[in-house]
């Protein structure tokens, strides 16, 4: 993985294709992109907290922090998409819990989603990690 500061991550509109673009700024020498492609939502969540997790020491208490936010807030959302125990996760559904979550970075993350659920854990992970999340198609060479 490659070294620097994590400044933006660009996402395409509804996550097609799969795949995001990293923008990292060097100490010296040249500013990286890095494209990352995935073949699941399931794997482009992973990885997106995978890299965003070496932005800041508390990365994964302030994700899991802004979706219980947003849960607790909203009457209308019915499950958290990130939390530190696994029961969390599908309040109203327990059945789902086993089958629809997964261990990433020590947290439980739902995997029971799709394109509309994947960009509002995108959208968590950037504010949890202090970063900016552009869409792709502004992004100019």
């Amino acid at each position: 993985m490659a070294d620097g500061k994590i400044i933006t991550l660009y996402t395409p509109f509804r996550f097609l294709p799969l795949r995001f673009v990293v923008h990292r700024r060097q100490p010296s020498g040249p500013e990286l992109f890095e494209l990352h492609r995935f073949l699941s939502l399931k794997e482009l969540v992973k990885g997106a907290l995978t890299i965003l997790n070496s932005t800041r020491s508390d990365f994964l208490a302030r994700i899991q922090e802004l979706d219980d936010h947003a849960f607790q807030r909203s009457p209308h959302k019915m499950r958290r998409y990130i939390a530190d125990r696994r029961n969390l996760l599908y309040i109203n559904s327990p059945h789902l819990t086993d089958q629809h979550s997964t261990n990433i970075l020590g947290c439980w993350v739902a995997t029971n989603i799709g394109r509309k659920e994947t960009s509002r854990i995108i959208s968590f992970a950037c504010q949890a990690a202090g970063i900016k999340r552009e869409n792709l198609s502004t992004l100019k060479f």
